[in-house]
C-alpha cells in the first residue's frame, strides 16, 4: 500500500531511535522528504489553480452559448414580426380585392403598428413586398379621404421604397389636391334614374321601395349626395361616383330633389322623375262592389268570458260536447281592412260602392246584424265586381263549417258534430259558404272572397282562437255547397275565393307593418296589376318566405277556383281581381 506522508516523517524517527548509528542515515532522509513535502504542496496549489481557471472556462463558455442564444432569439422575434405585419398586409390586399375598404383600414392600420417600415421581406427563397402605407394611402382614396392619403403616400415616398410608383400616387393623391385649390365646377350627374320596386299603402297614402341608381362625375370627389333630403352612399369607380340604394318613399311622390356636393362645396340639383304606377281604373272602377269587414276587438276576449262560458256549459245537454274559445284582441285586422278601403277608393271605386266595417271606433261595427245588413245590400246590386275581404279570427267549427268571427260572435257551441243544430257559435259568425251564396244571390259578372284569418285554433300570437279543452271537427274545412237552384239562376262564375293559409294552419299577423302578411303582400300583388294566375303565385312566394323568415312557421296562401277557371290556365292568366290586362299596365 503506499505510504502517508506521516508515516514517511514518523518511521526514518523510529529507526534513529533504536539504531544511533543511523543518525546521518536520518538527516538525509529528512532532507529528502522535506523536498517531496514542498513538491507536493506546490502540484496542490497548481491543481487548484487549473481547477478554477477550467470552471472560468466552463463559465465563460455558457456565457458565450448563453449570448448567442439571445441574439438568434431576437432575430427570431424580429423575423415573427415582420411575418405576421406580411400575413396582415395580404390579408389587407384582399379585403381591398373585396372592396372591403373598411375592414382593409383596420387591418393595415395593425400591420403598421406591428412593423411601420416598408421593403421587401426575404423568407428562405422567397419575397414578400411589404408597401402598407401605399395600400393604405389607396384605401383612404376610395373612402375619400384624400389628405390621409396623401400622407400615407408621402410617407412610403419618404422611405425610399417605391420610387417607381411616384406617378402612380401623385395621380391619385397630389393632382387631386391640385384640383381642389382650382375646382370651381359643379358635380356632374351623368346618369341618374329610378325604379318602383315594391308598393304598398301605408297611413292612408301609396307608398313603395324605390331603387335610386346611377354615376356622378367631379374631378375633385364627391362630398354627399342626397335624394329627398335622405343621405345616399356611393362610391367610387373607374366610371366616378356610382350609387345605387333602394330607399322607403311615403308618401310616393312624382319625383324627389337629387343634392350633389363636391369636397369644395359646389352643387348640383337635378329634379330625378318617379314613374307612379297608375292609380284610377276608370270606368270599370264604378262597377266594383265591395263589403269589407276588420275586426280586431272581441266581446269575448274580456275578463268576464270565463264566467260566461263557465254558464253556458251549465245550458249544455250534453257537456262532453261543449267547447268554449278565448278569443284574444288582434292587432292588425282592423288596418288592414282600411288598407284595402283606401287602396279601392285610390284604385277609383266610389266610396259608396264601399260598405267597410270595423271593430274599433271608426266606422260601422263588424257585428253580425250590421255585416249581415251590408251583404244584403251587397247582392242587391244586379252587375259588375262583388268583393268580399275579411280580417280576424276564423275556425272551422263542430260541423265543419269554415266561420269568421265577428265583434260580437259568440265564443261557445255545444252538440254532436253530426246533427243540423246551429251552435250559439255558428249563429252569431259568418260562413264562408253563406258569403258564396249571398255572391251568387247578386247579379255580378265575377264574385272574389278575400279571407285573412286562421283555419285551425290551437295557435298564439295568429287569427286563430285558443279553446279551453281539445275539441274535434276541426281537421278540415269541409266542402261549401251552393244549391243547385241558386247557381242555376245565378249569372256570370262562382267566387273566386282566396284563403290567408291552408286548411290546418294559420295566418300571422305581421307586427312591424301592423298587417297580416297575406293581406300586405296581396295588395302588393294588386298594384302590380298581376293576372289571377300570376297573383295567386305572387302572394304565396312572399307570404311562405317571409313568415318563415320571421317566425319559423310557413304559412301558404290557397285559392279555390270554380269550375270555369280551375284548368283554363290561359284564361287565370287574363283575369284580374281588379282592372283589366287589356292594356297591359294599369
Amino acid at each position: 500500500m503506499p505510504k502517508t506522508q506521516a508515516q514517511i516523517i514518523t518511521g526514518p524517527v523510529r529507526a534513529m531511535m533504536n539504531n544511533r548509528s543511523a543518525l546521518t542515515l536520518a538527516v538525509i532522509c529528512m532532507f529528502v522528504c522535506h523536498l517531496g513535502l514542498a513538491q507536493s504542496a506546490e502540484d496542490t496549489q497548481d491543481r487548484d489553480l487549473k481547477q478554477d481557471a477550467a470552471e472560468l472556462f466552463d463559465r465563460a463558455k455558457s456565457r458565450v452559448v448563453e449570448l448567442g442564444q439571445a441574439q438568434m432569439t431576437l432575430a427570431d422575434q424580429n423575423r415573427a414580426v415582420k411575418q405576421g405585419a406580411a400575413a396582415l398586409y395580404k390579408r389587407a390586399e384582399t379585403r381591398v380585392r373585396q372592396r372591403r375598404f373598411d375592414d382593409a383600414q383596420e387591418i393595415l392600420g395593425r400591420a403598421i403598428a406591428r412593423y411601420p417600415e416598408s421593403g421587401v421581406f426575404i423568407s428562405g427563397v422567397l419575397t414578400e413586398p411589404y408597401y402598407p402605407h401605399y395600400l393604405l394611402g389607396l384605401v383612404h382614396m376610395e373612402l375619400e379621404q384624400y389628405d390621409d392619403a396623401i400622407n400615407q403616400f408621402l410617407e412610403e415616398e419618404r422611405q425610399g421604397q417605391i420610387q417607381h410608383d411616384t406617378d402612380a400616387y401623385e395621380t391619385l393623391a397630389l393632382r387631386l389636391a391640385r384640383a381642389r385649390q382650382t375646382d370651381n365646377q359643379s358635380p356632374v350627374i351623368k346618369v341618374a334614374e329610378s325604379e318602383v320596386i315594391e308598393t304598398v299603402f301605408d297611413a292612408g297614402q301609396e307608398a313603395a321601395d324605390v331603387r335610386f341608381h346611377g354615376v356622378i362625375v367631379d374631378p375633385g370627389g364627391v362630398a354627399s349626395l342626397t335624394i329627398d333630403a335622405r343621405e345616399i352612399n356611393f362610391r367610387q369607380s373607374p366610371d366616378g361616383y356610382t350609387f345605387d340604394e333602394t330607399v322607403y318613399m311615403s308618401p310616393l311622390q312624382s319625383s324627389v330633389s337629387m343634392v350633389v356636393a363636391d369636397v369644395m362645396g359646389n352643387r348640383s340639383e337635378q329634379q330625378l322623375a318617379i314613374e307612379l304606377p297608375a292609380l284610377d281604373l276608370g270606368a270599370a272602377a264604378e262597377d266594383i262592389y265591395a263589403v269589407l269587414v276588420g275586426v280586431d276587438r272581441y266581446a269575448s276576449s274580456d275578463k268576464s268570458s270565463g264566467i260566461r262560458c263557465a254558464e253556458a256549459k251549465s245550458s249544455c245537454r250534453d257537456q262532453s260536447t261543449f267547447s268554449c274559445y278565448n278569443l284574444p284582441d288582434l292587432k292588425a285586422a282592423a288596418n288592414d281592412a282600411q288598407r284595402f278601403n283606401d287602396f279601392l277608393i285610390q284604385r277609383g271605386v266610389p266610396a259608396e260602392n264601399i260598405q267597410l266595417l270595423l271593430s274599433n271606433d271608426a266606422g260601422i261595427d263588424a257585428t253580425s246584424k250590421n255585416v249581415r245588413l251590408a251583404i244584403d245590400k251587397l247582392k242587391g246590386q244586379k252587375n259588375g265586381k262583388a268583393i268580399f275581404y275579411f280580417a280576424g279570427h276564423g275556425v272551422n267549427s263542430r260541423r265543419h263549417k269554415n266561420l269568421m268571427l265577428l265583434s260580437d260572435t259568440d265564443n261557445w257551441e255545444c252538440g254532436d258534430a253530426q246533427t243540423d243544430e246551429v251552435t250559439p257559435l255558428e249563429a252569431t259568425s259568418l260562413g264562408v259558404d253563406t258569403i258564396e251564396i249571398a255572391l251568387m244571390e247578386g247579379g255580378f259578372d265575377e264574385r272574389y272572397v278575400i279571407l285573412d284569418a286562421c283555419r285551425t285554433p290551437r295557435l298564439a300570437s295568429t287569427r286563430s282562437v285558443d279553446t279551453s279543452e281539445p275539441t274535434d271537427g276541426f281537421s278540415s274545412r269541409g266542402i261549401n255547397v251552393i244549391p243547385d237552384e241558386i247557381r242555376a239562376n245565378a249569372t256570370g262564375e262562382e267566387p273566386v275565393v282566396f284563403y290567408a293559409t291552408f286548411d290546418r294552419s294559420v295566418s300571422v299577423e305581421w307586427n312591424q307593418k301592423k298587417a297580416g302578411y297575406f293581406t300586405w303582400y296581396l295588395l302588393q300583388g294588386l298594384r302590380r296589376n298581376l293576372s289571377l294566375w300570376d297573383l295567386k303565385s305572387f302572394v304565396q312566394e312572399k307570404v311562405q318566405h317571409k313568415t318563415l323568415a320571421d317566425h319559423g312557421i310557413t304559412q301558404k296562401p290557397h285559392v279555390t277556383l270554380p269550375d270555369q277557371l280551375e284548368n283554363d290556365y290561359d284564361r287565370q292568366k287574363r283575369t284580374f281581381l281588379l282592372g283589366s290586362g287589356d292594356d297591359g299596365e294599369i
